[in-house]
């Protein structure tokens, strides 16, 4: 059965530490709020998608091995 639900979000991520990564559901907040830490030590945003079967399949996929390998 294939993955038919999609999970989108927008990340900037930070130059040092991916723990402090900003993740928003849309791009114009993603800029945002890159513009209310410092714009030069996080990147532009880029969209992010992630499929899955079911709820409980994501969150499998969040805390399993890969832990979002999605996001790479």
């Amino acid at each position: 059965m294939p993955r038919t639900r999609a999970l989108t979000y927008w990340i900037c991520e930070h130059d040092v530490n991916p723990v402090y990564n900003i993740r928003t559901r849309t791009r114009r907040k993603a800029i945002e709020r890159r513009g209310e830490y410092s714009p030069e030590i996080y990147g532009p945003p880029r969209k992010v998608t992630a499929w899955f079967y079911d709820p409980f399949d994501l969150l499998a996929q969040c805390l399993g091995e890969g832990r979002g390998g999605w996001e790479d």
